[in-house]
């Protein structure tokens, strides 16, 4: 059941008529076919990714609805009149998102000017407004729905051109994502990020335990290459690893209805995929035309070594992808203590979490409107302090066992 909602939340609804409260069953997403996307750490974009697996079915986690994404028909966004060839549903839900839209005017005439002034994907729009008014249903009155969505207008206003992003935790349980937002927003006015609350999640992400051993094992085949015992072995135990390729196909989908500029999907497995006949695991992160992936695996060590909260430790590997996908020249590289760092040896990356800097090298490749919201995001990481965070653990003194051996023994000789 949704409660009053913190600010910069998107809730996934399927039907904006029924606020989450039922309505279409939509058919299971397809993609076209096309090149394969990159490894964690380098990005491309351009063509779809492969169709991958035959999975079709859909699994829940606790509060996620059991429906399975919907198809390209119903992604159409919001048009005045809905028009031919545009599904019933897309048309309802232009006339749902008018009468939000005056229950704002009645509400705070001066918000729904500024709302409607905003040049926003008509898809982002629209759930924003659903997301208010889905308080409703557990008996929050429109003067409350409306207050949820001053905050994210005003934050959205600050720039033309604002880069919206939704944070999709899929299993992570990164509980304390809505204060780390409302800090990054509040840095900088460039980028407004959100936390994305219900949206289905396919059995594909997940999978049985040899489901990626079987996966890497299958496209090396393909490539007249086999799986080693050492290559298994680096593969780690089942459910160590998550394939991009297939959170691409099933968030595309969702990421169109939602509309923002970029979906970030958080998991607590390392990240596996195919980067053009390359195949590669136990990545942080990975990225394909506008679809990120995030790795907790192991982070909250990480980060406890690093003397940083778990949530610093996520946002910085997020920025780090995110600015990578955003400027072509960006690229990881071999370690300095850059949040740009490739984190060959995973470990490494403590050093990255505790400084949580750029080189300069890498700062020049940002692109010039982004260069100083880059800083001011890292430099807001710095300073948080989240709930339960631990100062890092000190290094044990060697004990010099020979010398204090020698010294019982000239002890016993007197």
């Amino acid at each position: 059941m949704i409660s009053k909602l913190p600010p910069f939340t998107l809730v996934y609804i399927t039907n904006p008529d029924t606020l989450g409260g039922g309505g279409e069953t939509p058919t299971q997403a397809t993609e076209p076919a096309g090149d394969p996307e990159p490894p964690g750490n380098t990005i491309t974009t351009g063509d779809p990714e492969p169709p991958g697996d035959s999975e079709s079915a859909v699994m829940t986690l606790p509060g996620q609805p059991t429906t399975p994404p919907p198809d390209e028909g119903t992604l159409r966004g919001i048009t005045d009149s809905g028009g031919p060839g545009v599904p019933e549903s897309v048309s309802s839900g232009s006339d749902t998102a008018q009468h939000h839209i005056e229950a704002v005017s009645r509400a705070a005439p001066e918000l729904a000017e500024s709302f409607k002034s905003l040049n926003l994907n008509p898809n982002l729009q629209q759930t924003l407004l659903s997301t208010s008014f889905a308080q409703t249903a557990i008996g929050v009155d429109d003067e409350q729905a409306v207050a949820t969505l001053k905050p994210v207008v005003a934050d959205l206003k600050r720039d033309s051109e604002v880069v919206t992003v939704a944070l999709w935790d899929l299993n992570s349980r990164s509980g304390q994502l809505p204060e780390v937002i409302n800090l990054i927003n509040s840095a900088q006015p460039l980028f407004t990020f959100f936390e994305l609350q219900g949206a289905p999640l396919p059995t594909g992400l997940i999978g049985p335990p040899q489901r990626v051993e079987d996966w890497v094992r299958a496209r090396l085949h393909k490539r007249g290459k086999r799986l080693t015992k050492k290559m298994r072995e680096t593969l780690g135990a089942p459910g160590d690893n998550f394939i991009a390729n297939e959170f691409y196909k099933y968030a595309r989908v969702v990421h169109k209805r939602i509309g923002v500029d970029y979906t970030v999907g958080i998991t607590q497995s390392m990240i596996a995929g195919d980067d053009q006949g390359e195949i590669f695991w136990n990545y942080f992160t990975a990225s394909r035309d506008h679809l990120l992936v995030t790795s907790t695996y192991d982070l909250r060590g990480y980060a406890r070594k690093a003397g940083r909260s778990f949530e610093v430790a996520l946002m910085m590997l997020v920025v780090a992808q995110l600015l990578v996908e955003m400027n072509s020249r960006l690229t990881f590289h071999q370690d300095t203590g850059c949040i740009f760092d490739f984190n060959s040896d995973r470990a490494s990356v403590i050093e990255s979490i505790r400084a949580l800097k750029i080189d300069d090298d890498c700062l020049s490749k940002i692109s010039d409107k982004y260069r100083q919201a880059a800083l001011a995001m890292l430099d807001a990481l710095r300073s948080y302090k989240g709930e339960g965070e631990e100062a890092p653990a000190p290094e044990e003194e060697e004990v010099d066992y020979k010398h204090w051996l020698e010294q019982l023994d000239k002890l016993g000789e007197e």
